[in-house]
């Protein structure tokens, strides 16, 4: 398969100015980074005979599906859809999982939602529909997506929405609460068919599907008492129990059809995962040594193959283990991953990134044990991608930690001005991976150190408590622990040190210049929280008061009267460097107001501050052009404030 040739030749077709290498010697131009990854969500068939992925010209995202042979099949624009995964049905049917953010109006909990919804592709017609989007009666999008199915010729699909109600004096559908229905839908002439009902009561249901169409399952939570139940197609109540949190999930079948698991995360331990008969029994937990990250499923059986573990696969058959071994075995100095195959296990397709490698997708043949290189995220040269290490280092209190050092290429690693990306989530952590942030500052003279401070996962559960209600306290002097780190060991200058991050990242940009001082030049914040009070009360409005959202608000946060202390609007007068903001104005995670109030409040405190609104943009930086309106500001704003 000519795959990345054919690829590389059809860019430059569309675009003769993307994608283009810089010349030996110079950085790239920020747009590399910028811009989404030319290549993403690449997939295979079951047959493992075509090919699709999401490909990015300049601002726009193409869906393109493709031949062994590497022969074009279709390629079909997205629109304003932002695409946040693709995958295959059956050899004809691509699924887009995307969304789109929509203003509410009056009578919601919140102004404006991220509605995600299924665009059904078929390949053979190259025609395309949205799941429920014929339906006046279903409202927005798709809630959930819970499998395939085959009957009598037809292939359905499986997925939950909120039913409207007819009005009884109007001819208008009403919202009647956002309990969210289960539906069957034909994935060719896209009806569906109402199969379940959500209980209309404070209940929340989950189903498992079985590939007929009919109920294997359902699990039951109702957020005021946190009480659970898993409930049979015959109506018995097979597992029960009280999770005041809500950290308990339906997952899917088990090792077989006749089993299904669940995961449940006691007392604010590992995530515990158990498999259990349909019919009721013997309840089995999957492991002694903690808990997994996900849960592996066959795609035509849907029986449970594996799971990924410690950022790593681990499947229960020698057949697939072995796969994992060829892989890592030709991949010694890069992260690897398996991230699709066909349905016989013949053809794998693997993502390789790390050191020298923005992001590769390669085909494995199992028959002959070649890979192929498909496509790349970013097309950089391997010589000017900044070295990735990880660095050990421990905290004031004597706990152990880590972080991602991302170095400028070709430079020695010593006195740099320093970059600090501490991530959003916070329960995320960041790998030795390729960043295009990190690797955008590193391209311009800067070491770039994302620490992983306590409350991010990766290290056991125990480690991610320890982050609870640290906002502001243990989690922020985490970060300033390893940039002392960083100074001891002679790489950075501790004169010349910003602090640039996103949502909880944001959060801790602005904490570094307000209830920390004199570490920084300059942060920059996008959709960063600058009042926890405020933010928190506007969470749990939006959540209709959810019981459940309350209790998780508080374990993460602390108590609702400490959190003025470490809300950075209320030290702007301690602020000692110059901060930019940077928010899109479609945010329906950390509202935009946070960023237009903190601003006012620095603007009145007589600081330096800087606002860019990127219109159109949400929490995820989903579409390319305000992607690179705020790398060229921010990088921008730090070599102004913190030069070589």
């Amino acid at each position: 398969m000519k795959t990345l040739r054919f690829l590389s030749a059809l860019i430059l077709t569309i675009s003769p100015l993307c994608g283009l290498p810089a010349e030996p010697g110079t950085a790239p131009a920020l747009a590399v980074y910028g811009n989404l990854p030319a290549f993403d969500d690449v997939s295979m068939s079951p047959s493992g005979q075509r090919l699709a992925l999401i490909m990015t010209i300049e601002d726009k995202r193409l869906l393109l599906v493709f031949d062994k042979d590497s022969k074009p099949l279709l390629r079909l624009g997205v629109g304003d859809f932002k695409v946040r995964s693709v995958t295959w049905a059956d050899d004809n049917h691509v699924l887009m999982w995307v969304s789109q953010t929509s203003n509410l109006g009056i009578g919601f909990t919140t102004p404006k939602t991220e509605f995600g919804t299924v665009v059904v592709v078929n390949v053979e017609k190259k025609t395309s529909f949205s799941v429920f989007s014929k339906y006046a009666s279903i409202l927005g999008g798709v809630s959930r997506y819970f499998g395939l199915g085959q009957r009598d010729g037809h292939l359905y699909g499986y997925f939950s929405g909120i039913t409207l109600q007819r009005s009884s004096v109007s001819n208008d559908y009403l919202l009647q609460g956002a309990n969210a229905d289960l539906y069957e839908v034909d994935l060719d002439s896209s009806d569906a068919r109402k199969i379940a009902e959500m209980p209309r009561t404070e209940t929340h249901r989950s189903w498992l599907v079985n590939k007929n169409g009919s109920i294997a399952a359902y699990l039951d939570f109702h957020p005021a008492r946190g009480e659970w139940r898993l409930v049979n197609a015959s109506g018995k109540t097979i597992a029960s129990g009280v999770q005041p949190l809500g950290d308990v999930d339906l997952v899917g079948f088990g090792r077989h059809t006749d089993t299904l698991l669940y995961v449940v995360r006691e007392n604010l331990g590992e995530p515990a995962w158990y498999e259990l008969p349909l019919a009721g029994g013997e309840t089995q937990k999957m492991f002694a040594d903690g808990g997994a990250e996900r849960a592996i499923h066959a795609r035509g059986t849907a029986e449970l193959i594996g799971f990924v573990r410690h950022d790593r696969q681990e499947f229960f058959d020698s057949r697939y283990r072995n796969i994992t071994a060829l892989v890592t075995n030709r991949f010694t100095k890069l992260d690897a991953h398996v991230v699709a195959w066909d349905d016989s296990f013949d053809h794998v397709l693997v993502r390789t990134d790390g050191n020298g490698d923005p992001g590769t997708w390669w085909q494995l043949d199992m028959k002959t044990g070649s890979f192929e290189k498909l496509a790349r995220a970013y097309d950089i040269d391997a010589s000017q991608i900044g070295p990735i290490r990880v660095v050990n280092y421990t905290a004031s209190d004597g706990l152990e930690m880590d972080g991602i050092l991302t170095l400028p290429p070709g430079q020695e690693a010593k006195n740099l001005p320093v970059v600090v990306l501490p991530h959003g989530g916070p329960a995320v952590h960041d790998l030795p991976y390729f960043d295009w942030m990190a690797q955008a500052f590193a391209s311009r003279g800067y070491a770039a150190f994302q620490p992983n401070f306590r409350g991010s996962t990766g290290r056991g559960v125990q480690f991610e408590l320890a982050g609870h209600a640290q906002w502001g306290r243990k989690m922020q002097t985490d970060i300033s622990d390893g940039l002392a780190e960083l100074v001891k060991q002679s790489i950075v200058d501790p004169k010349r040190a910003c602090i640039v991050g996103a949502s909880y990242g944001g959060y801790a940009a602005l904490t570094g210049v307000t209830v920390q001082s004199g570490l920084y030049r300059c942060a920059v914040s996008f959709a960063g929280i600058g009042d926890l009070t405020e933010f928190r009360n506007g969470s749990l409005s939006a959540s209709g008061n959810n019981p459940t959202r309350r209790r998780n608000l508080d374990e993460d946060f602390g108590p609702v009267n400490k959190l003025d202390e470490v809300s950075p609007i209320r030290f702007v007068n301690k602020v000692d460097a110059p901060i930019l903001l940077i928010h899109g104005k479609d945010d329906v995670v950390v509202p935009y107001g946070q960023s237009e109030e903190m601003a006012r409040a620095l603007r009145k405190a007589g600081k330096q501050v800087e606002l860019l609104t990127l219109e159109g943009e949400d929490h995820w930086l989903s579409r390319s052009k305000t992607r690179m309106q705020m790398l060229e500001a921010a990088v921008s704003f730090v070599e102004k404030n913190n030069p070589h």
